[in-house]
């Protein structure tokens, strides 16, 4: 069976402008229509409209909420006499694969012909290019009914419908045109008797419509055992909250998208949720909303909503599934792989990104046979975003990667997301992002980034990760300043509710206020943070959590802690479930999953050693017991800060703690002039305490202030002075204890770059051959002395 023709379907329909009309006259008028409830199987009416190759309809005339849409892609027509009282004609429809079949009613033989070519266009995806051939002639004001779908405000339907149950079974009947399936269907009610030409009410055939409808109404609202419409829609302007008027799948994703980006959230998930049990992609959109929480928040509760949410999907699918599901099913893996990274499980986040790098590499030959923009989009993203990404990590690591099938391409990662985010698509502010970050750090071109984030902040205003990837371009720019300013900004886009759950950010926060050297401010970000992260079954986690709320630990219970310091590894209620485990996550019980959680108390001690208070040993050896208690979340940054902690417990002084932790953190190079400086005269002082012949834990101290004095005089361009003092420092270097030793590749690095600098080049190469003969040590640097040795040789050659 075959789509019908338009000769046979319209035959007086030629001029693109007459068949404009039609599309307009369709799209604004609500007419009715005849279905199968597909949960209860009872026969239920409609009224409906055309928008572009779909159909929607409503519970009644008047509804401003729609039920459901239809795809009238590949459909098939079949126009009929109706024995319907009222309605000369109708159509029996079938939709692509012969899913499901209904039944549109027309008054007159020459709406049915307009009906039958809307659908004939519609069924061969046409309805796009009458607007584009219609555009050339026409004004815009012209082309709005279509497009901006003020369409249903005109409701001049007047069937007369005075027909009893009966007769429906007729046109029902197998015998007659067979049985049919509807599309999705909440759930259905049975059109009441008729009552037109009842004795003595003179009752006109509109007045008699409206009663129809509101018994219907209220049967519906009876049989379903419902007091309201499953999603009740907002008073318009409210919140700044709109819905579009013609709420198809297309109109309800686009309005949702607009929300989730500028994070009005509890917007887009009021927007997804009118159609995320008939669409999927409104669907996996209205996950996305949790998963923008997760982002922002790394909270347990948020994790699993957005869980939840994203399982609902693959429940979705079994039941909505089209022949590009899998597309949706592949963006679902990709989202749940990030879930299962934030949360520490990274195993389980690597299978679920090679699942969905399978399902997308599986579209990328026939990109072109895909119709929809928006699906051949995703598409698009997901290639570029894998091809990128496994192009940039380490060569061993992408070895492993290829086996498991992943292909690396960062030319072609590029240029895909490139043209996913020119093509103005749902994926298209992804796209921004991952440009934006790419250009930060990966190669960068700190202008091209800037322009990339500043075109999506014009488009989205209040997303708070464009204002967040922003502030890193500012920090970048060594205008710390600006990149706070910045970063309040995203804190105030979160919306007064988000705002003091905004962990990640309010990380970003602190660290730059760490960078400012504002340590109060930076301390209290980190406290709040740390607070959140606590677990209430962790025996570690019960001693900070006494400290943060006190300031101190009971006296009594010091010892205990001491012991736990000795043993060096925190232990846990065997009772307790895993971090994501358990039906429910009480407000009180929430939490925060950080990484690199001992390098945060690091930088928590750091600003304690700034500020003199004595608490800082209490901090040092919570650092150390994190760094060496096993997690899914510890990482070897976690462990060399541990160790880091310990260097600090033996030495003599913790006034440097701070500005190791910024150098180590490789975030000295973001440090202006004056901070240098403070760096310096802090140093400097550290030095006039120490014997004119440092040993043991007092040279230690000695090295670490002329390292961290070298780095900020040769930052600073005075690499003159900053030679003198290497003269010195490497004379002693040698003579550092074991637990020290970290520090001299380090300075012998800086050592290197003042003499390089004042072309004593013999000397930096002596310098960097003694620094690469040291093996083991935390914060390894052999990669970086290597390719400095290099760089200095090629010039004496030259």
């Amino acid at each position: 069976m075959e789509t019908l023709d338009l000769i046979d379907t319209a035959p007086v329909f030629y001029e693109p402008a007459q068949i404009f009309s039609t599309l307009i006259f369709l799209t604004e008028t609500r007419h009715l229509l005849l279905k199968k409830g597909k949960i209860l199987g009872r026969r239920v009416f409609r009224y409906f409209v055309f928008h572009n190759e779909s159909l929607i309809y409503y519970l009644t005339r008047k509804s401003i909420a729609s039920r459901g849409s239809i795809d009238l892609r590949k459909c098939i027509a079949i126009p009929l006499k109706s024995t319907l009282s009222g309605y000369s004609n109708s159509i029996k429809v079938l939709t692509a694969n012969f899913n499901s079949e209904f039944f549109l009613f027309a008054k007159s033989e020459f709406e049915c012909s307009q009906m039958m070519l809307y659908l004939r266009l519609a069924s061969n995806d046409q309805i796009k290019n009458i607007l584009d051939i219609y555009c050339s002639n026409q004004s815009e004001d012209e082309l709005k009914p279509l497009k901006e779908s003020d369409s249903y405000k005109s409701t001049q339907i007047e069937p007369v419908i005075t027909t009893s149950r009966r007769t429906f079974a007729g046109i029902l009947s197998p015998t007659s045109e067979g049985e049919f399936d509807a599309p999705e269907e909440n759930a259905a009610f049975s059109i009441p008797t008729s009552k037109v030409g009842c004795g003595s009410h003179n009752v006109s055939m509109n007045e008699n419509l409206s009663m129809i409808e509101e018994d219907a109404e209220e049967s519906y609202m009876k049989s379903t055992h419902e007091k309201s419409l499953e999603f009740k829609i907002p008073s318009r302007g409210k919140n700044g909250y709109e819905l579009p008027e013609i709420q198809s799948p297309e109109n309800i994703r686009e309005a949702g998208l607009k929300y989730m980006w500028n994070f009005q959230l509890e917007n887009a998930k009021n927007c997804f949720s009118l159609m995320k049990n008939c669409d999927l992609r409104c669907s996996l959109h209205y996950a996305e909303v949790n998963l923008f929480r997760v982002l922002v928040t790394g909270r347990k509760s948020d994790v699993l909503r957005s869980s939840d949410a994203l399982a609902e999907v693959e429940r979705m699918y079994t039941t909505l599934a089209d022949s590009y599901s899998e597309i949706i099913v592949a963006e679902t893996n990709l989202f749940k792989s990030i879930l299962l990274f934030v949360s520490g499980q990274k195993l389980k986040a690597f299978i679920c990104m090679r699942s969905a790098w399978k399902l997308f590499r599986k579209y990328e030959n026939s990109l072109s046979t895909i119709k929809d923009e928006d699906l051949k989009g995703r598409v698009i993203f997901g290639l570029g975003l894998f091809m990128l990404i496994v192009s940039l990590v380490p060569s061993s690591i992408s070895t492993i990667l290829k086996l498991a099938g992943f292909t690396s391409n960062k030319e072609r990662g590029l240029e895909l997301l490139y043209k996913c985010r020119e093509m103005k698509i749902s994926r298209s502010p992804f796209a921004a992002l991952i440009l934006g970050l790419f250009y930060i750090d990966m190669e960068p071109d700190i202008d091209k980034s800037k322009a990339i984030l500043d075109q999506g902040l014009a488009e989205f205003p209040g997303c708070v990760l464009f204002h967040w990837v922003n502030s890193i371009v500012a920090w970048k720019l060594n205008k710390v300043d600006v990149a706070v300013r910045v970063l309040q900004d995203a804190l105030h886009c979160c919306g007064k509710d988000l705002e003091p759950l905004a962990a990640f950010i309010k990380y970003e926060l602190g660290w730059f206020h760490f960078l400012r050297m504002d340590w109060y401010r930076a301390r209290e970000q980190f406290e709040s943070i740390l607070c959140d992260t606590l677990s209430l079954s962790s025996e570690l986690d019960s001693f900070v959590k006494e400290a943060l709320t006190y300031g101190d630990i009971n006296e009594a219970r010091k010892p205990a802690f001491e012991e736990l310091f000795f043993r060096r590894v925190s232990t846990k209620k065997k009772t307790k479930t895993g971090w994501l485990e358990g039906p429910q996550t009480p407000s009180h019980k929430d939490r925060v999953y950080i990484p690199h959680k001992a390098c945060l108390i690091a930088q928590l001690a750091g600003c304690l050693a700034a500020l003199k208070d004595t608490r800082v040993t209490f901090w040092l050896k919570v650092t150390k017991i994190s760094a060496c208690t096993p997690s899914a979340s510890r990482t070897k940054l976690d462990e060399e800060f541990g160790g880091l902690a310990q260097v600090f417990l033996y030495r003599q002084f913790t006034d440097l703690l701070p500005f190791e932790v910024i150098y180590f953190l490789k975030q000295h190079t973001k440090l202006l002039p004056d901070m240098l400086n403070t760096i310096f005269v802090t140093a400097e002082h550290i030095i006039q305490k120490l014997p004119k012949e440092p040993t043991g834990s007092f040279l230690v101290e000695f090295c670490s202030a002329k390292m961290l004095q070298i780095m900020a005089l040769c930052l600073n361009g005075d690499t003159e002075e900053a030679s003198e003092i290497s003269d010195d420092l490497v004379l002693k270097i040698s003579g550092l204890p074991p637990w020290g030793v970290y520090l001299a590749p380090h300075s012998l690095y800086w050592i290197s770059r003042a003499y390089n600098a004042e072309l004593r080049y013999e000397d930096a190469v002596n310098s960097l051959e003694k620094a690469r003969k040291i093996k083991k040590y935390h914060f390894n640097i052999r990669g970086k002395i290597s390719r400095v040795m290099y760089d200095i040789k090629n010039k004496i050659r030259n």
